[in-house]
């Protein structure tokens, strides 16, 4: 087994660092599959329970609030209880939550078991990049274990699509969470045979008054961006979610601000370059690593195809986010951090506004095109993100960090499907209310038709209308469908273009800052 406490390069690299890392990364492997499985599996699910698309929202939703919401409390428990310990525990909760997801009856059962898998998946991943962190402390075997690592994250990312899309497409869609049954059998005994156990020398308090109102805040926001659309913006429900998203936000800073061992040391937000840092996580994952979720969606309903065929139709967005750090690194090599982050927002933006122009168009290749562009700019970014936050991070705080960096990324996908649905959905509802509103049909039945085909489940929407318009009325909620899906990426761009703008003007202000003082 590797020496976790040797802190230089001279200790070569052993066939036991290498079964190490193969085995926590597996455990790394787990989570980045299933998340990326399930975007292919939407419209089967919405098929099998007739859910509408904001029911479908919340199968992504409730696993990346719990998700995102354990993240940082994760690494205390980690460090205080041990890493394997805490991992072997979150791969349990995983995988029992993963047989709760492929069994359960109803979509809210669905929903529930979504949320527990969240946390375990937190809990397991934040360990597993613990022991890899503490394993190999020397620049050059931390360098080569982290290729490694990013190697395999990067495949996973890229063959996650065709891998769902095979097992919805043949085995039915309860299967891509099934086969985390025996997938998770098979690591734990790894884990528990091959990792050894470690625990920081430090024993810092756990914030647990911080986890649960961050975990309030977040939680009740996406609940008022996803019902929004329903209720209404403005309407008396949705305004009292957003007050109390608001308070507990506000609470959750104070109570940070006060605690010595805090959850978050709101201190780091002092730093200009920090917050661009921030900014540019939570933007790269509102404006293009999103889409992941979001493409799949649009690509089965628009194009009428299976759930393989679309997995298919994603590599070209995947594949260029696994070429897009290398490219990012030539790009920029001899420049700062934050220059490579607005030619990455840039690309982004490109991307977005090209795929909106030829969303409605009924061809897949300018499609696909356009995702290559987003692909390269999100994976120019992915990386890079990560640097931007921990380069100016203080080395004693670089967990919570790490952590940090993770959380916003979460935080911003799990927000921005709260954003992109509701757009999507008005935006579609509206256009298909246009082009339907002289066939005479009651409301509640269009309502169901639209919402049933935005969903991805169009063959049970024959017995609704009339044989003689329902190929038409199709096409109109396939377009309606593709126009909603447009007018968010136009949003998606804006996000990157506004990330752009605040990088800029926060690393600029650092800059004036510096020069301005005192030599």
């Amino acid at each position: 087994m590797p020496n976790q406490t040797q802190p230089n390069d001279s200790r070569a690299w052993t066939r036991g660092d290498l079964v190490l890392l193969v085995v926590t990364t597996s455990v790394c492997v787990l989570v980045v599959l299933d998340a990326n499985m399930v975007a292919l599996s939407l419209p089967s699910i919405s098929r099998d329970f007739g859910t509408a698309f904001d029911q479908l929202e919340w199968v992504i939703s409730a696993y990346l609030i719990t998700f995102t919401s354990c993240m940082l409390p994760a690494g205390g428990f980690a460090d205080r209880f041990g890493r394997r310990t805490v991992l072997l525990s979150g791969l349990v909760v995983f995988t029992v939550a993963s047989i709760g997801c492929g069994t359960a009856h109803s979509p809210t059962t669905l929903d529930a078991w979504r949320a527990v898998q969240g946390i375990g998946a937190a809990f397991q991943l934040t360990s597993a990049l613990s022991i890899i962190g503490n394993a190999f402390t020397g620049t050059s075997l931390a360098s080569k274990a982290w290729a490694i690592w990013g190697t395999c994250i990067g495949l996973t990312t890229c063959l996650a699509p065709i891998i769902g899309g095979v097992f919805t497409d043949v085995f039915g869609w309860r299967s891509i969470f099934l086969i985390n049954g025996p997938l998770g059998i098979v690591i734990f005994a790894l884990v528990r045979s091959i990792v050894p156990d470690s625990r920081s020398a430090t024993r810092r308090p756990l914030d647990i008054a911080g986890s649960l109102l961050f975990a309030c805040s977040l939680g009740v926001l996406i609940w008022a961006l996803i019902s929004a659309n329903g209720a209404g913006w403005l309407a008396r429900p949705t305004l009292i979610k957003w007050g109390v998203a608001f308070v507990s936000f506000v609470v959750f800073l104070l109570v940070e601000q006060r605690r010595a061992h805090a959850m978050v040391d709101l201190k780091l937000f002092r730093s200009g370059v920090f917050n661009a840092g921030v900014i540019g996580m939570f933007g790269y994952a509102a404006s293009a690593q999103v889409l992941l979720t979001l493409f799949p969606l649009y690509l089965q309903v628009w194009f009428n195809v299976s759930p393989l065929h679309g997995g298919l139709m994603m590599l070209p967005f995947a594949a260029l986010m696994l070429l897009g750090p290398s490219i990012g690194s030539h790009i920029g090599r001899g420049r700062s951090v934050h220059f490579l982050l607005c030619i990455g927002f840039v690309i982004v933006l490109i991307g977005n506004l090209a795929a909106s122009a030829v969303a409605t168009s009924g061809h897949y290749w300018p499609v696909a095109i356009a995702m290559c562009v987003i692909g390269l700019g999100g994976g120019i970014l992915n990386g890079t993100t990560v640097q931007a936050i921990m380069e100016v991070a203080p080395k004693e705080r670089a967990a919570m960090a790490s952590g940090l960096a993770s959380a916003t990324r979460f935080a911003g996908i799990v927000m921005s499907i709260g954003v992109l649905g509701a757009v999507m959905s008005q935006r579609a509802h509206l256009f298909f209310s246009d082009r339907v509103a002289d066939t005479g049909i009651r409301p509640d039945i269009l309502t169901t038709f639209i919402n049933r085909v935005l969903s991805g489940d169009a063959e049970h929407t024959s017995g609704l209308l009339p044989d003689a318009i329902h190929a038409s009325m199709l096409l109109a909620a396939r377009t309606a469908s593709a126009v909603g899906f447009a007018d968010a990426l136009l949003v998606s761009g804006a996000v990157s273009l506004l990330s752009c703008l605040a990088i800029v003007v926060l690393t600029r202000r650092a800059r004036v800052a510096r020069s301005a003082q005192p030599i």
